[in-house]
């Protein structure tokens, strides 16, 4: 089965001062049986200690937890990439499907504990499951449209909530037009995030929002012969915009965000 099919086994050992040391194994399978189709599966053991910004960041709104216990989780996933190359005007066509599960035991989260603060914290008991999908188009030789979609179900067991600071559903939709043999690229992005809970138990969430982004990028040495006649391997302009819709955007620790820039290059 050369070339068709791949066992991957792997372990790892962590060691870290103050919270000791644990092995860690995980094994892979991928399977081709088909130029166009690819199958993947993953079984593994993930262990993560607090970072130092989780255990000791002390700032009047956002706190570290020096008493934090490490994460400890067992996942599974599970999915499938198609692969087509049709010719004609449709010169490619691709789709990842994925699906995934999480045991995971003192998971590590920043959620708001009062109106002031925001704090790392433990929860003891949780698990995370859900779908990825994401594919491309690419249609004659100057356009290609690409997206994404994320749909997570998480609970805490002991309250039968969602997760703090993380989205049940997330969506990314990107439009690339290269006219004048390529040299100019056209960017337009789609970013689109739920709501986000901020607090173990409910009672706070961030709002939905989508915002979009555009660039514009021109290789102004391939235009009127200027590379040859000024002596020039590249010339570029660039026009990047994020958030063109200055929309009031907070992360998932409540924090607000950058609205509309502008930036040349």
């Amino acid at each position: 089965f050369q070339d068709r099919l791949a066992l991957v086994p792997a372990l790892r050992f962590d060691d870290t001062q103050g919270f000791g040391g644990e092995w860690i194994p995980r094994i892979g399978l991928v399977a081709a049986p088909w130029s166009w189709l690819t199958l993947r599966a993953n079984a593994e053991r993930s262990y993560r200690v607090p970072n130092f910004d989780e255990l000791y960041t002390d700032q009047r709104t956002l706190r570290g937890n020096p008493a934090l216990r490490p994460e400890d989780a067992d996942n599974l996933d599970a999915g499938l990439r198609l692969s087509f190359a049709p010719g004609g005007l449709l010169r490619r066509a691709s789709l990842e499907a994925a699906w995934f599960y999480n045991k995971i035991d003192n998971t590590i989260v920043f959620q708001t504990v009062n109106p002031q603060v925001v704090m790392a914290t433990n929860i003891p008991d949780a698990r995370v499951q859900g779908v990825e999908m994401s594919g491309r188009l690419d249609i004659a030789p100057w356009v290609a449209f690409s997206g994404s979609w994320t749909h997570l179900d998480s609970e805490v067991r002991r309250t039968g909530d969602p997760l703090p600071g993380r989205p049940q559903d997330e969506y990314d939709l990107r439009l690339e037009l290269a006219p004048f043999d390529a040299r100019a690229k056209l960017v337009g992005e789609l970013h689109h995030t739920g709501d986000i809970p901020a607090r173990e138990g409910g009672g706070i969430l961030i709002g939905e929002r989508t915002t979009f982004d555009a660039s514009l990028t021109v290789e102004l040495h391939r235009f009127f012969g200027l590379g040859e006649r000024l002596g020039l391997r590249g010339l570029l302009l660039s026009v990047v915009g994020t958030n063109v819709t200055d929309r009031a955007v907070r992360d998932a620790l409540f924090f607000p965000q950058p609205g509309r820039i502008v930036t040349f290059r």
